[in-house]
């Protein structure tokens, strides 16, 4: 019993120190850059009702006026936005930062993946 409850509460005393030791370091951090702050217009709020086509458009709309904010800020060669990156993904056959539909030739059931 004696070990059990010294392991609890050497667990606990790490887990602490490693939060505490984060939020600390979490001070010295870069400030968010310009596409962690901006705010969308055309952003849809939980309760709102869209068809699946028109969730689609929307999405679309998204993309292009956040790339519309982003496109007068110089863009270094490793950042995701940048058309120079190699892992650009609205440059492949198919973006996988969207929404889209994979439909199995035997379907069974169902998921939706958020």
């Amino acid at each position: 019993m004696r070990f059990v409850k010294g392991t609890l509460i050497a667990t606990v005393a790490i887990a602490f120190t490693i939060y505490f030791v984060r939020a600390f370091d979490s001070r010295t951090m870069m400030p968010l850059s310009v596409e962690h702050r901006m705010e969308l217009h055309s952003e849809f709020h939980a309760g709102e009702e869209m068809s699946w086509g028109d969730y689609l458009g929307n999405e679309a709309i998204l993309e292009k006026e956040s790339l519309e904010k982003l496109s007068d800020r110089p863009f270094r060669r490793l950042n995701r936005h940048s058309r120079k990156f190699g892992g650009n993904a609205r440059q492949r056959d198919r973006n996988y930062n969207r929404s889209f539909v994979v439909v199995p030739k035997n379907q069974r059931g169902s998921a939706v993946l958020v």
